[in-house]
């Protein structure tokens, strides 16, 4: 039970994906990365004082 609705959750994950990108005309996989690394800038200075 918990494998099908984990296969189910994954699909409505892809079919949102896939409609963003194409509604919004953009390439998700290299906004992500690009984003990823604003954060990584964003919060360091956090980071940083937890050390």
């Amino acid at each position: 039970m918990l494998e099908k609705l984990r296969e189910e959750l994954v699909d409505i994950f892809i079919y949102v994906i896939k409609g963003a990108s194409q509604l919004f005309r953009m390439n998700l996989g290299e906004e992500y990365f690009r984003k990823m690394e604003k954060n990584k800038e964003r919060f360091r200075k956090y980071k940083d004082s937890l050390m």
